[in-house]
Parts: C-alpha cells; sequence; structure tokens
C-alpha cells in the first residue's frame, strides 16, 4: 500500500451542486468524514456521483451495478496492463455515455487490476517485511509491517463486517477463499454477489491515492446493512486520508454516525441540477424528525402505530407522495408534528398528521396544528368499514350475504357492557383531564372538584351501542367503539374466506391497487391530511396530545 504519511493533502473537500432555482450548493467534506446522498428513485444520486466522478481529481468510483464476476481468480495481467488499466479508469469518465457502458462499472480489466496491485503490492511487503527482518529491527515493528500487508487489511476489513470468509494466495497466485467451518478453499469466482462487491470495495479503498474522493454508489444493492454499516466505518478509520461520498437508500446508514453531513435530493434534471437540501448534522434531531428529512420526500405525514401496525402499509398506499412515518400514539404525532414545523428553517417538507378519532374531544385543536382525524374509531374500522366489507364480499367466492355477513360482526361484539365501558371511560378521563388546570395555572388551585358523572356516561354509552346493535347499524358501531377488542372482525375475515385478520387486511391492501372501485371508497374514509388545510399551519402552539 502507499505510504499516505508523505503525501501532503487538504483537510476540506468541496463539491459543488447546482440547483434547479438558478443558485448552487457548495458542500463542504472534511478528511475521513462522509457526506450521505439521499432520495427517491429518479432524483438523480447516480447522475450526481457520475458527475463529480467526471470533474473532481483522484475519484474512485465504485459504482451500484449488479454484475460483479471475476473472469479469473488468478493475476492474469502485467505490471504495464495493470498501468493501463488503471489510466483507463480514470479518463473514462470524460466520455459523453460512460455511466451507461461497461467501462465504468465492474468489467473484467478494472477486476483484473485489483487483482495484480493486491498481488504485486503484497509481495513488495513481504520483500520489507525479509529486509526489516534481516535488519534486526523489533518484533513490535515487524508486526506493523506484517499488519499492513493487503492481503491482511483486506481479511481485517470481512472480519469487521462479519463475513466467515478469509482469501488467501495459493501456489499458483491464485485468490483462494477459506469459509469458517469449511475444510476446502474455493476461488473467488466462486465468492457471492455480496461477498465480491465487498472485495473490490475494500482493495478499491486501500489503493486509493492519498485524499481521493471514494464515490460508493448504493452499497446496499449488493450489502446487507449489518455488512456495509461496519464495512465502511472500518475502511474509513483504516484510510483516514480518504474523502467519502455515499449514495443510498438505506436511512440507518447516516442516521447511525454522529455529525452526519447529509444531502437529501428531491428532483432532478438531466441539465444537471437538482432540487436538494444539505444537512451538517441529525444527530440533534428526534427520530421521527430525522426520518421525515432522511425520507427525501416533500411530504411527511406521521401517523399512529408502528412498523407492524395496520396503519402505515394503508396509509402507505392512500398517500404514495408522502412519507408515512409511525410515532406511537397520538402524542407521538403531535410531537413529531409540532417539532418539524418549529425547523422550518432547515427544511421544505410539509408535516402533517392521522390519528384514529378515539371519540376524542380535542379534534379542533388538533386540527389547528396539521393534525386530521380519521371519521371512524381507528384505523381498522376503516378496513371493516361496511362499504370496504361489501365490496370485498362482492368480490369473493363465498355464498353468504351482505345481511347475514353483518349479522355475525354483531355477534361476535360479545358482551357489549365491557364495550360500552370502554367508551364510557375514555369519556371520562377525557373530561377529567380536560377540567385540569395547566402548568402555568396549578399551583393557584386549592382544591379542585371535577364535575364528571361516570354512572351517567355509562348509561349513556349503553344506550347507545344497544340503538345501534338493535338498528344492525355497523357503520355507528364503528365510529364511535372499539370493535378491535371484539371477536366482530375475525368473524367477517373468516366469513369472507380468509385465515384472520392478518390475511385479510392484506388482501384488501392488495386489491386496492387493481381495483380503483376499492381505492376510492377507502380514500373517501380517510380523510387527506395535505388537502384539508392550507400551505401553513400555525407551529406557535402544540396541542396536548
Amino acid at each position: 500500500m502507499k505510504n499516505h504519511a508523505e503525501s501532503q493533502q487538504k483537510t476540506v473537500k468541496t463539491l459543488d451542486l447546482k440547483l434547479m432555482n438558478g443558485s448552487s450548493l457548495s458542500l463542504e467534506i472534511p478528511v475521513g468524514s462522509a457526506l450521505y446522498v439521499i432520495g427517491p428513485n429518479g432524483s438523480g444520486k447516480s447522475s450526481l456521483l457520475h458527475k463529480w466522478a467526471r470533474y473532481e481529481e483522484s475519484v474512485v468510483h465504485i459504482s451500484g451495478n449488479r454484475e460483479v464476476i471475476f473472469d479469473s481468480s488468478s493475476v492474469s495481467i502485467s505490471a504495464a496492463e495493470a498501468q493501463k488499466m488503471g489510466n483507463i479508469a480514470k479518463g473514462q469518465f470524460n466520455l459523453p455515455n460512460s455511466r451507461f457502458t461497461r467501462s465504468g462499472h465492474n468489467n473484467a480489466g478494472r477486476l483484473g487490476r485489483l487483482l495484480f496491485q493486491l498481488k504485486s503490492i503484497g509481495e513488495h511487503a513481504n520483500e520489507k517485511y525479509v529486509n526489516a527482518h534481516r535488519a534486526g529491527i523489533s518484533a513490535k515493528e515487524l508486526d506493523e509491517i506484517f499488519a499492513k500487508r493487503p492481503i491482511d487489511v483486506v481479511n481485517s476489513a470481512l472480519r469487521s463486517a462479519s463475513f466467515p470468509i478469509s482469501v488467501f494466495w495459493d501456489e499458483n497466485s491464485g485468490l483462494c477463499v477459506q469459509k469458517e467451518g469449511h475444510s476446502k478453499s474455493f476461488e473467488i469466482r466462486a465468492m457471492s454477489d455480496g461477498e465480491r462487491a465487498a472485495l473490490i470495495l475494500i482493495c478499491e479503498t486501500i489503493f486509493a491515492e492519498a485524499g481521493s474522493l471514494m464515490l460508493v454508489d448504493e452499497p446496499e444493492r449488493h450489502l446487507h446493512r449489518s455488512i456495509s454499516s461496519p464495512l465502511l466505518s472500518f475502511l474509513r478509520l483504516t484510510r483516514p486520508d480518504l474523502f467519502w461520498v455515499v449514495s443510498t437508500h438505506d436511512l440507518t446508514l447516516p442516521r447511525e454516525e454522529y455529525g452526519t453531513r447529509v444531502l437529501v435530493l428531491y428532483e432532478y434534471e438531466p441539465e444537471p441540477r437538482w432540487r436538494a437540501e444539505f444537512f451538517c448534522d441529525l444527530v440533534d434531531f428526534p427520530p421521527a424528525i430525522a426520518d421525515a428529512i432522511l425520507g427525501a420526500r416533500s411530504k411527511a405525514l406521521f401517523v399512529e402505530g408502528d412498523e407492524s401496525s395496520r396503519d402505515k402499509p394503508m396509509y402507505e398506499k392512500l398517500f404514495p407522495q408522502a412519507n408515512v412515518i409511525p410515532v406511537g400514539n397520538c402524542k407521538g404525532v403531535v410531537d413529531a408534528v409540532f417539532s418539524l414545523k418549529r425547523i422550518t428553517m432547515l427544511h421544505h417538507m410539509t408535516g402533517r398528521g392521522l390519528v384514529d378519532c378515539d371519540n376524542r374531544h380535542d379534534l379542533e385543536s388538533l386540527r389547528s396544528s396539521g393534525i386530521v382525524a380519521l371519521g371512524v374509531y381507528a384505523i381498522e374500522s376503516v378496513y371493516y368499514h361496511p362499504e370496504v366489507v361489501r365490496h370485498m364480499l362482492n368480490a369473493s367466492a363465498e355464498i353468504i350475504s351482505f345481511e347475514e355477513l353483518i349479522a355475525e360482526a354483531f355477534s361476535g361484539l360479545g358482551n357489549t357492557e365491557g364495550l360500552a365501558r370502554q367508551t364510557a371511560y375514555r369519556k371520562f378521563r377525557q373530561d377529567f383531564v380536560q377540567s385540569m388546570p395547566t402548568d402555568k395555572h396549578f399551583h393557584e388551585v386549592q382544591s379542585l372538584t371535577v364535575p364528571v358523572d361516570g354512572k351517567q356516561l355509562l348509561a349513556d354509552a349503553e344506550r347507545d351501542l344497544n340503538t345501534l346493535v338493535k338498528n344492525k347499524d355497523w357503520l355507528g358501531v364503528i365510529k364511535r367503539y372499539k370493535v378491535k377488542s371484539t371477536g366482530s372482525l375475525n368473524l367477517i375475515a373468516r366469513k369472507l374466506g380468509y385465515g384472520g385478520t392478518s390475511q385479510y387486511e392484506r388482501a384488501v391492501r392488495k386489491a386496492m391497487d387493481a381495483d380503483s372501485a376499492l381505492f376510492n371508497i377507502v380514500r373517501s374514509i380517510v380523510p387527506d391530511p395535505f388537502a384539508e388545510f392550507g400551505p401553513s399551519v400555525s407551529a406557535n402552539t402544540a396541542p396536548n396530545g
């Protein structure tokens, strides 16, 4: 490897980006640091890296293309040919269509050059070790020389990423692979795509000239984040004299690093120019806000639930242009929307919230902050709305009438007194909390009497629910009661021929892709938070949530 300490280099690299509004961004990357480029498909991530590869000096471009094939496991080119391949690699980005040809990717010439370097520089290191040993230098210094051999650096990098393999040279100058727990070795041509991609990234890094700009395009195409994250960290520690740009769809890569520099691309025009924003550090942002920014979309929709709940997959169907971010409960939605609005000077996103109705009393307060509630009790009520159920029934092969299906749903309600009690207690709690003084005035209160009649609330809820049951008003039930806690939903799903609620709900979402009538039914049930409000909503105060 090169003696990197001998090279005088810049401590900061500046990259330019032309914006659609006619201005430009100057992005500074300190040596050893990384700039992460985030954006949806078509936002120009690869085009930007290719542009920088064309116009910056001393660039190593690790393409995101999927083809990674070694024609040979042995060193099959001469020193002169390796030098020629290196020169070609440096000049090929100046060709107009170089991004779309194999010359800019993992072609045989490039891979052969890497094998040659790995072998020749390793032999030089071996010779240096032998000479040092003859000169009688200390064992510690000998160990340092030995550890810097390229083949040892490669194996250390593979271990850092938890690859259960190591590489070595056989007697015929062929690079072989030894897998942990296996007695037989194999040629590198038989490595997996991910292993070969990792080997290329490692070799390109350790052979890069000091001060080089490393452009890594979408490492997740070959490497799972559990591999790419520790591997990139190891390589940056090994080569602190390089500048890094990593284009990725994997939002966890930039989020996990302290002092992350992130370039978010929203849109691209072939001139080329971009609509983009630059963030110096995301470490101080709450996780939900960081996710919204890294989602690289102009709309952020905060919802209840988590990644595995009913909320997110349904809202992603209905609002494909928004970055849907689950944040737990209504308070999480309130806090996230409020936080995003308080930092409008740092982004150009529109943040909105969508929550379950839950018979809330503060819907107007939520609306004033850019948060809208469903017209039904909760998200499950959307899947089991009578119009959705009727449509799924008509599309099924089940021999049952809609009236019979709804009768089954009512039979699954079970103990209606318990269902009414849930609703009454929620109303009791909301009235109680609403009567509490604020944190600014509580010290003025010596005693507090809350005028809430729990007995009457329960009687009202029981009377209302009994009326709905008597009239077979399923819509009224799902608007005002927590049917998720009953057996009704499972009965509907099974009577429609599904194995349970999860299977039925997946079927609803899948049917929405091809059935515009069903999509429009669901769309009419769920309000659009981005259409409900004007371009701006007050961010001065946040509701209690």
